[in-house]
């Protein structure tokens, strides 16, 4: 009977913690018209350029807070629930697939946030050095094959497109400033 009661009680304290860190201690995310940054991002619509006017009003009011968001949504890696929903989905077979919802590209919010910051201009200057690390670990100098076929990338290689690369690198360019690694 105590054993049951000491496991009820650490299970109780863990939920406990937990929601206590969730309330108190994450990050808010700032809003724009009641909703979180991570809206306007993820925000789809037959309308791909009002859609993307919508984000790029709700960054520029929100301002220099979304920054960090902002930086977070470019450098976070294609992992988690989402990247597991993406990869499981394209092995369903195809009827579970048309019951389900297709999943959006991981590169979507990424390409996204990298306009929300170039739109801010000067003012996107502090994400200036994650951006310049961001872009560095794009490039997979020391790729390498195995005999089987198999590519092995190095333990810093952040995975992303030419395309998204070089948007990057255009939006460091357009933010500018002096806000540089090594200043």
């Amino acid at each position: 009977m105590k054993k049951g009661r000491i496991i009820l009680l650490s299970a109780s304290i863990v939920l406990a913690g937990s929601a206590c860190w969730y309330f108190f201690c994450r990050d808010t995310e700032p809003t724009y018209q009641g909703k979180p940054l991570s809206f306007w991002l993820s925000q789809e619509g037959q309308d791909q350029q009002k859609t993307e006017r919508e984000m790029i009003a709700a960054v520029q009011a929100i301002g220099p807070p979304a920054v960090p968001f902002l930086v977070k949504a470019i450098t976070r890696e294609s992992f988690g629930l989402k990247g597991f929903y993406r990869d499981t989905w394209m092995r369903l077979p195809f009827w579970a697939q048309r019951r389900l919802p297709q999943p959006k590209p991981g590169h979507v919010e990424r390409w996204r946030a990298i306009r929300a910051l170039r739109s801010m201009g000067p003012a996107a200057e502090p994400a200036v050095p994650d951006l310049i690390r961001t872009l560095r670990r794009t490039f997979a100098s020391n790729v390498s094959i195995t005999p089987s076929g198999k590519v092995s990338y190095p333990a810093n290689f952040f995975p992303m497109g030419d395309i998204l690369r070089s948007e990057l690198a255009a939006t460091l360019i357009f933010i500018g400033g002096t806000n540089r690694p090594g200043n």
